[in-house]
């Protein structure tokens, strides 16, 4: 164990799994939204409007006219 240790340090291994888990985040959030962003890319008027819409509809959400 000590010559794994000795050729693989432990602040290398922590760094290689840090990478692995934000690349592994990426891959599932792109899977998600994938469709969504090629979208965007291709009609950023639209996107932006888009986003403007949704944000307008959560705001009326939380916050009600009288």
């Amino acid at each position: 164990m000590s010559a794994l240790t000795n050729f693989v340090s432990v602040k290398l291994l922590l760094i290689v799994l840090t990478l692995l888990g934000i690349g592994f985040a990426a891959y599932i959030y792109f899977q998600a939204n994938g469709a969504n962003l090629a979208w965007c890319a291709g009609n950023v008027n639209s996107c932006r409007i888009a986003r403007i819409q949704a944000l307008e509809r959560d705001y009326s959400v939380i916050n009600p006219s009288k």
